[in-house]
């Protein structure tokens, strides 16, 4: 049998074929387009239009190679969300997370209204600015009059799953992202929402992962040359697909989920708020099957992605492929950046804020781009190292073993700086994970196979990482925890 997964990442997007065939599974990319934001009113925001011409670009594509499409299951980011009226018409169109609305005071002012270790202890999320709780309370105050039309609140998965099928659905693991789910009852917190003004009936009831949406609506599947296909409410976050393709067969196993973004967790069956979990902003969002992903949302590939870009428009193009070569090669020019710092989170000249950033910190500053590039990659190393010894400190566990899934896993030299950074076996794959894990809930619903155990035990074509060079690693870890808080005062 054969299934659609359609991967949307801040960049692009992607239609990836899953079939199932004698016992085994296979994907190939059928189709890939660019995720392009628009700016409109002087906001940046999500293309939907364009973006779901590309799902029925994808759809029609497997029509025309002769595949025949039993399921089609979408994931996206987390946070970012449109809004409809009763009839359905879209009312807000999505804002980018990197848009600039929620800047400035919007947290302090929220939590002014409803308290941090209230809203922490209610619904378990981590505190960014990118959250919704945060995007909707600054869309309030700049377009007040949206929401006197506003009836429901669609993320972004369940966008397109209702302008492909015209049914409703809030799902458990994207809405979990919202910082407005209530950890006990796993539906929207009706108090907060009371208290920062919005009405409850805003959401819809929630879902759980791998449930059936609708059938593909009768006009698209005309327009495409297709039958009927069913729309299946898959696990909606990019973050929870991987997880289920994280092949976590040791619980002495923690992941890191490595792409734009880096999600670095444990895969848990109760969520942790304790003070330690506070303390350190860690979040439990939702996974598949009912699972808490308790991880930490640390900066990713974004800096080398956005260093890239500003090369480029200065002339210099260099490929992935060519910078990984080059760093392999290189000396590491021994700065550090605290990678999760908020001036790196925007659109801009990252190089240039680097070397502000290292001149405040009593650093050289960085010319040549090869050294930049190696510095990013040391520097995400680092970080997991750092959140590692706090996730250990707060869950007393010990992990012998880091699963890097996701497309970050390619890169050989993050996988053996995270390796040598943390002191750990690193096991690197599988690159493709959100698309699989996509794939793995459409196969788990249709019934051939059982389950995520059963899933993961397919796996295949991993690389592990040992860790090299402790002497010089160890003096690296002294010079970035300088530019840290320490980790935890007894």
């Amino acid at each position: 049998m054969n299934v659609l997964a359609f991967d949307f990442g801040a960049s692009g997007g992607r239609a990836i074929l899953g079939t199932y065939r004698d016992g085994g599974i296979s994907h190939s990319e059928i189709y890939r387009f660019a995720n392009t934001p628009v700016e409109r009113d002087g906001h940046l925001h999500w293309d939907i239009d364009a973006l779901f011409n590309e799902i029925k670009t994808g759809i029609k594509k497997c029509a025309q190679s002769g595949f025949d499409i039993q399921s089609i299951s979408i994931d996206t980011w987390g946070c970012d969300f449109a809004l409809i009226d009763a009839d359905g018409a879209l009312v807000h169109s999505p804002l980018h997370y990197r848009d600039k609305l929620t800047e400035g005071g919007v947290m302090d002012e929220v939590f002014k209204i409803v308290p941090k270790e209230i809203l922490y202890q209610s619904t378990g999320i981590e505190f960014m600015h990118i959250n919704t709780i945060f995007q909707l309370y600054a869309l309030k105050k700049l377009r007040p009059e949206i929401f006197k039309k506003a009836d429901k609140i669609l993320f972004m998965p369940d966008l397109f799953g209702f302008l492909l099928t015209g049914k409703i659905a809030c799902e458990y693991t994207i809405a979990s992202t919202s910082g407005l789910i209530n950890l006990k009852t796993g539906q929207a917190d009706v108090e907060i929402l009371k208290e920062l003004g919005f009405k409850p009936s805003l959401f819809p009831d929630v879902c759980r992962s791998g449930e059936m949406l609708g059938k593909l609506k009768g006009d698209l599947a005309r327009e495409l040359g297709v039958g009927e296909i069913n729309i299946i409410t898959g696990a909606g976050h990019d973050t929870a697909d991987a997880v289920i393709a994280a092949p976590l067969d040791d619980t002495d196993r923690c992941y890191i989920s490595c792409g734009t973004w880096s999600l670095l967790g444990i895969e848990s069956s109760a969520p942790e708020t304790g003070d330690g979990a506070f303390k350190y902003n860690f979040t439990n969002e939702g996974g598949y099957g009912g699972k808490i992903l308790f991880l930490k949302n640390i900066s990713g590939l974004w800096l080398l992605q956005e260093s890239r870009r500003q090369w480029m428009l200065e002339g210099v193009n260099y490929s992935f492929n060519e910078i990984e070569d080059a760093v392999a090669k290189n000396t590491s020019p021994d700065v550090y950046l605290d990678v999760e710092r908020g001036e790196f989170g925007s659109p801009g000249n990252l190089p240039a804020l680097f070397n502000i950033y290292f001149e405040s910190t009593g650093q050289k500053r960085l010319v040549n781009k090869i050294d930049i590039a190696q510095c990013v990659l040391e520097s995400l190393a680092l970080s997991y190292d750092y959140r590692i010894k706090q996730l250990e400190k707060i869950t007393g566990k010990k992990f012998s073993a880091i699963n890097i899934i996701g497309g970050g896993s390619r890169d050989t030299n993050l996988m053996q700086y995270t390796a040598n950074a943390a002191g750990k076996k690193v096991i690197a794959g599988p690159a493709e994970a959100t698309a699989l894990g996509n794939i793995f809930v459409q196969l788990i619903f249709s019934g051939v196979i059982k389950n995520v155990e059963e899933a993961r035990a397919k796996i295949t074509g991993l690389v592990t990482y040992l860790p090299e060079n402790e002497t010089i690693w160890e003096i690296k870890r002294q010079k970035f925890a300088a530019l840290k808080e320490p980790l935890f005062t007894d």
